[in-house]
């Protein structure tokens, strides 16, 4: 696979998985580019002369102070989020990928309808939505997009937010933008507040514990989904 390493803000590529496969390279480049360009911040303290250095912002997310535990172990806030954002705008920005020179042949060979025979069976057999199958080979191969439900309760969250407040934005991806702005930034007010504001109190803290592990976009889904009805059955009261 690939190891991001985060105080020196370097990646590290598996030549075997990706020597053979451009596509796949191409677009988890790009992935791992919008982790690095993200806002970074690392928290530096010193005990008994020696200085320890470890990261407390990165993108949306956030980590405990040094003080809260040892590097590695720290709690870390908003990482499912961060993850969705990224993996969002990564399947958003795959079709102009695709649309370099570089990848002319493989995009035909994709777009043909023996590639999307197989990709759509890939979908059925594993449970997914076909447009998630980004590549496939004859040899039953395939790539699919990463934290698929992470991005759905980042889908329902922007789609929600743009229908409470459908006079400042016209659609989801309109929402969307304003959380991969505080990707960039690290400014998590103006997200918070719109979450907040449609979800509920304590909703924007619900979003920051969903995780990246199996189930917990699905369970952070429903207790959105809940915060969502709670919210707007007391503002019709």
């Amino acid at each position: 696979m690939l190891s991001l390493f985060t105080l020196n803000r370097g990646v590290i590529y598996d030549n075997s998985q990706f020597r053979n496969n451009p596509v796949d390279f191409g677009t988890v480049s790009f992935h791992e580019t919008l982790h690095l360009k993200g806002s970074f911040s690392v928290e530096v303290s010193e005990n008994e002369g020696e200085i320890h250095q470890a990261p407390y912002r990165e993108g949306v997310s956030v980590r405990a102070l040094q003080k809260h535990g040892l590097y590695g172990d720290y709690p870390h806030h908003f990482f499912g989020l961060h993850e969705a954002i990224i993996s969002y705008q990564q399947k958003k920005s795959f079709s102009k990928l695709m649309d370099l020179g570089i990848f002319k042949k493989e995009k035909e060979r994709l777009e043909s309808e023996e590639s999307r025979a197989l990709m759509e069976e890939v979908a059925i057999k594993n449970n997914i939505p076909a447009d998630e199958v980004f590549w496939v080979d004859d040899r039953g191969e395939y790539e699919i997009f990463s934290y698929l439900e992470n991005r759905r309760v980042l889908e329902y969250v922007c789609s929600e937010i743009a229908k409470e407040f459908s006079d400042q934005y016209s659609d989801e991806g309109a929402v969307f933008a304003e959380f991969l702005c505080s990707h960039f930034t690290g400014r998590l007010l103006k997200i918070a507040r719109l979450v907040e504001k449609t979800f509920g109190k304590g909703s924007f803290r619900l979003l920051g514990n969903m995780t990246t592990e199996e189930g917990s976009g699905n369970t952070h889904l429903e207790a959105m989904r809940k915060a969502r009805y709670r919210e707007s059955s007391d503002s019709t009261k």
